[in-house]
């Protein structure tokens, strides 16, 4: 029996009823009871998609967490930075220039711890406790880690400055007639601890380009210095330079020629727009003592 049918047959018995007529004499239809059990409910819907939409909303949730997280893990790791160079700051109070750096200390130039050690313990309190709370992932918290080892790495850049500082006081003019036999200790002291400090940053990722440009510039700073005391060792004295063979004498013009080449061209290492002049100053003269000797023997 067609729907058509079914529904008319339908009347017939609600009609019967009204008239009298008892259930057991309306007609049945199996087939047609069958089919309008089998109907499928008009307005219903999978339940499924409500768990998939809470999963989705779930997810959102955990993207947006993750994503705050990493923005106030880069801005804890920016204020830690600003304390590392306020700590870098504060050696250069000696420094010439406007608004100086650590990179515009230069040989000559006198350096003070001051007061970096208020700077880098407050960027240690910024890693620890506040990046580190933010940093999820193992590579953030690695990266947290190799911040908070940077405040050894700038008393270590600092130590080799002083060195490189109290070497240079060691330069006289030729004028005061110093005895020169042997390289300071300073300078060695210097050149061995920036040679570990080159070993230490060998296995680090500095994510602060300031340190390790202060490094290669620390080391072109010993270079100088060592090319300058290797002269001034063959040169041995102003007032003895005569005795001294024209071989020691060539060695030590060669060396002094380098110095001035180096210092006269501020391209030659940070900062590059100046360059030691009290440094290029005393080479030039022992320069000219060499050169004059030279010519004269």
């Amino acid at each position: 029996m067609n729907r058509r049918t079914y529904l008319v047959g339908v009347g017939t018995g609600a009609v019967a009823g009204c008239l009298g007529i008892g259930e057991e004499d309306e007609p049945q239809d199996d087939a047609g009871s069958d089919d309008e059990r089998e109907l499928p409910p008009v307005d219903s819907e999978p339940a499924v998609e409500e768990t998939d939409d809470n999963d989705s909303t779930d997810e959102e949730d955990d993207d947006r967490q993750e994503t705050s997280d990493e923005i106030e893990l880069e801005r804890a790791i920016e204020r830690a930075e600003d304390q590392y160079r306020l700590a870098l700051v504060e050696f250069a109070s000696h420094a010439d220039g406007e608004d100086p750096t650590f990179l515009d200390v230069l040989p000559s130039t006198e350096t003070e711890f001051n007061n970096a050690r208020e700077h880098l313990d407050e960027a240690r309190d910024i890693l620890w406790s506040e990046a580190r709370e933010f940093a999820h992932t193992e590579s953030e918290q690695q990266r947290v880690r190799e911040y908070r080892t940077y405040d050894d790495l700038i008393v270590k850049l600092y130590r080799v400055q002083r060195s490189i500082h109290r070497s240079y006081r060691q330069i006289d003019a030729p004028d005061e007639r110093t005895t020169y036999s042997s390289k300071p200790s300073s300078l060695r002291s210097g050149t061995e601890d920036h040679a570990e400090l080159g070993e230490e940053i060998a296995d680090k990722e500095l994510y602060m380009d300031d340190l390790q440009t202060k490094y290669e510039q620390q080391r072109w700073q010993l270079t100088l210095l060592d090319r300058t005391f290797s002269a001034l060792v063959n040169i041995g004295s102003s007032r003895n330079i005569s005795n001294r063979s024209t071989a020691e004498l060539r060695f030590a013009r060669e060396d002094l020629a380098t110095v001035v080449t180096e210092l006269e061209d501020p391209a030659s290492a940070p900062p590059e727009n100046r360059t030691d002049e009290a440094f290029l100053e005393l080479a030039q003269e022992w320069y000219t003592l060499v050169d004059e000797t030279l010519r004269e023997n």
